[in-house]
């Protein structure tokens, strides 16, 4: 009965990894709910999320948890280019704040 109800979090999974459905549960959460508590707008909130995808990135690189290569391959690249993306959002975030202290500089 728990594995027709439950199954769907795990199956995907090697056994030893069964949990990290759970952990990238928390990812999502942590990118999408309590980040906003985060200095709203800040570079503070985005290198948050740039700290929390690069450590689920090395997770899921070094864990390997999918039955499937292929899944685990496409994983991988989706969280790098989360990382990617979140990166060049915090390189433009503080380069928008440098030309703001410089325009305030020259007033």
């Amino acid at each position: 009965v728990a594995n027709a109800r439950l199954g769907v979090l795990y199956i995907a999974y090697h056994t030893e990894t069964w949990w990290f459905e759970l952990v990238d549960l928390l990812r999502k959460l942590l990118l999408t709910g309590l980040i906003m508590f985060v200095g709203g707008g800040s570079a503070a909130q985005v290198a948050l999320g740039v700290f929390v995808c690069t450590l689920m990135a090395f997770l899921s690189i070094h864990l390997d948890p999918f039955l499937d290569q292929d899944l685990n391959r496409f994983n991988n690249l989706c969280l790098i280019q989360l990382n990617i993306t979140l990166f060049v959002g915090l390189l433009l975030k503080v380069e928008t704040l440098g030309e703001t202290s410089k325009s305030t500089e020259t007033l």
